[in-house]
């Protein structure tokens, strides 16, 4: 899939880095094929390709963690509920929660940005989008990473090394 999408990825890539042009995509800092070997049955070649991707948590520290809430948003509401795990400590895990746990936290308001943060966002996002529907990709998240703290929030789109293919398309009409 990669090897397909490749050549408008790396031209819109390029457009973000040399042009200044904003940009959510998460990047791809690498891309990998790893071969287990039988060495017994050579037919039997287990092999996984593994894409490593730009660190959204970059510059975090730990102690940051109780102030951080992520969400992964999608645009829906169906089967969007995330219930996060009671961990040993009797406290509730941190997990990355979906849109019915955003829509619930922000109280159903939208997240407040100083108009050229949100302008820049939209058109960010729109391009990005764009560029996706292109490359014949259809699902991918908003990974939104909030910082209570300090007031501040990270977006990054990711996901979306994967074809919308008849596996999706069950997936989706079983959604």
């Amino acid at each position: 899939m990669f090897c397909s999408f490749g050549p408008t990825y790396f031209d819109y890539m390029a457009k973000s880095f040399f042009h200044n042009f904003p940009c959510c995509i998460a990047k791809i800092v690498g891309a990998y094929e790893v071969i287990i070997t039988d060495e017994n049955d050579r037919d039997n070649d287990s092999r996984t390709f593994i894409l490593a991707s730009e660190n959204l948590n970059l510059g975090l520290k730990p102690e940051d963690e109780p102030n951080l809430i992520r969400f992964d948003l999608k645009g829906s509401e169906n089967n969007r509920l995330a219930t996060p795990p009671i961990g040993p400590d009797g406290r509730l895990e941190r997990v990355v929660l979906l849109d019915s746990n955003f829509l619930f936290k922000m109280r159903a308001r939208p997240v407040c940005l100083p108009f050229e943060d949100a302008l820049k966002l939209h058109i960010c996002i729109s391009n990005d989008v764009d560029c996706l529907k292109k490359m014949n990709i259809v699902d991918y998240s908003l990974l939104a990473v909030i910082d209570t703290k300090r007031k501040k929030i990270r977006f990054g789109i990711l996901d979306y090394c994967q074809f919308f293919n008849s596996k999706k398309q069950v997936e989706y009409m079983l959604k």
